[in-house]
């Protein structure tokens, strides 16, 4: 282009009235076309190593056909000025003939004509072998002794193919494996000179607030998009082009599933599913992926430039097997579990004791439970076994019977008892239902956080309408201990870290094991002076003895078997249960006759699919 006259090059110097030379560091540019609009760019699009890795650039472009054109009127005007000598203060420099004759020497000049006959022709300097620094490391607290053996384990198995599962008991460093495992990704592919983005989708902002500490403390560069960024979009487009330059880059992108499925998100989806970086999809909680909607948003880009890992500690989603094999279909099949009682054998978790309490319902709960459940027994008898015209129909039938178990009055004073019972203990996380009583409309959270602080303990609401600065300053006063309880609704079940956590009550009734292996997780983390846990669990029951002539029979047993079904599982792997059911549960099993639930006791019954 130099040769036929196409381009023109001269070398701009900042000369000082005192004869001192300076770098001419401005960047200023005009394109025109034949109907003489044109376009201007002024600012700082740095090519250099290190202007990507290690500055923030920007510039600006003004058009003149548009309301900018002032702006840009003003930029070419400038630009002209300095190409051809008129500003004053710089010194411009022609390129002389021993200039372009060495460069023509290098790099000969070819005719495009003649090299479109002859094929293409590639002039190449002797290549160096690069080694880039991506400035990855592990945290501190894994500097002295590294990652566990079961941890490389799972790398190394998720390596095989860059796809797979994991089934980890709560506690057990998912996080630690799926950051370690993408610096690893990331630093291969930085050998061999590719870029690549770690994309963690997680459920909440508070678990996302918690991966983007955990990336940053392994190295990466992590940015949060979620609605409490505000900028979140320009910084992240900004971030992937970042990442399609020259020189190997890695960036941590961590977003909500809500956000993922946002109008906002469309055209950042577009950019990673056709870019030349490559990805590592991350599924923290992976089960709260499984919806369509959340599915379709995950990216659509496969290839051998890809790894995608799903993380949870009950991957099987509740009720829902066609939405658990989809995410298995995309993440991979599971690789590994690990279940509490493994866990707590390799040192991950803690011991616990597990003290389930059993309360009645009122005579007045009594009536309505029954009523409710004649309801849902019409609802059952209309729908032929057609389980989505049951669920249609009996749906907020069930969901009110859930309340009140979960509400009932015995539960909740019982609840308040046991909470002021563990006033020695301290750090304490009581887990309250949902809503109020169907009956009375008392609150349960409300009565049990007045009725601790009228006794003199310090305690706060943790719901998800609490605003996110006030929840992040409750989990800080528990754990300095400044706060006795931290009474939950519907928050503190998946990936808060807080293992000062010794002691907890749980009055919420659910037959979704996912909730109950998440809240019992939240105990069994590991802390400094903290040699076990105690869980306690109140169960409510019938206020009346089962009669096994009664019509209603049949339906009763069936809710206490599945309240037994957690119960036992949870206490399987407590230090009291290991070998034999406590008490209180063999007793209702005894009145239920139930006592076939216990026949795989012992064996670690997992909810994961396939197990």
């Amino acid at each position: 282009m130099v040769r036929d006259g196409l381009l023109d090059i001269q070398i701009a110097v900042r000369v000082h009235p005192s004869g001192k030379l300076d770098l001419y560091h401005e960047k200023i540019g005009v394109f025109t076309d034949e109907r003489g609009d044109y376009v201007t760019f002024n600012g700082s699009p740095n090519e250099s190593e290190n202007g990507w890795v290690h500055n923030a650039e920007s510039f600006s472009l003004h058009r003149s056909w548009g309301p900018e054109f002032e702006h840009a009127r003003n930029e070419r005007g400038l630009f002209l000025e300095t190409w051809e000598g008129r500003r004053p203060g710089v010194e411009l420099f022609a390129l002389d003939d021993s200039v372009t004759g060495a460069l023509f020497d290098r790099f000969p000049p070819v005719d495009p004509d003649e090299a479109a006959r002859e094929g293409v022709r590639s002039f190449t300097i002797t290549p160096v072998s690069p080694s880039y620094d991506l400035g990855l490391r592990y945290p501190e607290f894994l500097e002295e002794h590294g990652l566990r053996e079961y941890q490389e384990s799972c790398i190394d198995d998720w390596f095989a193919d860059c796809r797979g599962t994991f089934a980890l008991a709560t506690g057990v460093g998912k996080t630690v494996i799926g950051l370690a495992a993408a610096r690893r990704f990331a630093e291969e592919r930085a050998a061999a000179a590719e870029s690549t983005l770690v994309l963690v989708v997680v459920p909440t902002t508070d678990l996302a607030d918690q991966w983007r500490r955990n990336a940053q403390s392994f190295g990466f560069p992590t940015l949060v998009c979620n609605s409490t960024v505000r900028d979140w979009r320009q910084r992240l487009e900004l971030a992937l082009s970042a990442l399609q330059g020259s020189i190997p880059r890695t960036q941590c992108v961590v977003v909500t599933a809500d956000t993922l499925t946002g109008e906002k998100w469309s055209p950042i989806a577009r950019t990673i599913d056709v870019s030349g970086f490559d990805l590592v999809v991350i599924g923290d909680e992976m089960h709260s992926l499984g919806t369509k909607r959340r599915l379709e948003g995950l990216p659509a880009r496969d290839g051998a430039n890809v790894g995608r890992m799903g993380l949870s500690a009950t991957p099987r989603r509740h009720n829902d097997e066609e939405g658990t094999q989809a995410l298995l279909d995309y993440f991979g099949d599971v690789l590994v579990r690990i279940d509490i009682a493994q866990a707590i054998t390799l040192g991950a978790l803690c011991p616990y004791v597990y003290e389930p309490v059993v309360v009645r319902l009122t005579h007045d709960e009594q009536d309505e439970f029954d009523r409710l459940s004649r309801e849902i027994g019409k609802a059952w008898q209309s729908s032929s076994g057609d389980t989505e015209r049951f669920y249609r129909l009996a749906g907020p039938l069930l969901t009110q019977r859930v309340g009140l178990q979960s509400h009932a009055e015995n539960k909740t004073v019982r609840g308040l008892d046991l909470t002021l019972a563990g006033r020695t203990q301290g750090y304490q996380l009581l887990y309250t239902g949902e809503g109020v009583h169907p009956i009375t409309r008392v609150s349960q959270i409300d009565y049990l956080v007045e009725g601790l602080r009228s006794e003199g303990m310090s305690a706060n609401k943790f719901i998800y309408l609490t605003d996110a600065d006030q929840r992040n300053m409750s989990l800080q006063m528990f754990r300095r201990g400044d706060l006795d309880v931290l009474v939950a609704m519907k928050c503190l079940d998946e990936g808060i870290d807080i293992p000062e956590a010794r002691r907890g009550v749980i009055l919420a009734s659910t037959q979704n094991p996912r909730q109950f292996v998440q809240r019992r997780g939240r105990l069994l983390r590991t802390a400094p002076g903290k040699s076990h846990a105690s869980l306690v669990d109140v169960l409510c029951l019938p206020s009346r003895e089962p009669d096994r002539n009664s019509a209603a029979y049949l339906a009763e047993r069936s809710l206490v078997a599945r309240e037994l079904t957690r119960a036992l599982e949870l206490a399987e792997a407590a230090t009291n249960g290991k070998y034999a059911p406590p008490e209180a549960l063999t007793e209702i099993m005894a009145a239920y006759d139930l006592m076939e639930l216990v026949a795989d006791y012992g064996e670690n019954a997992t909810w994961v699919p396939g197990a």
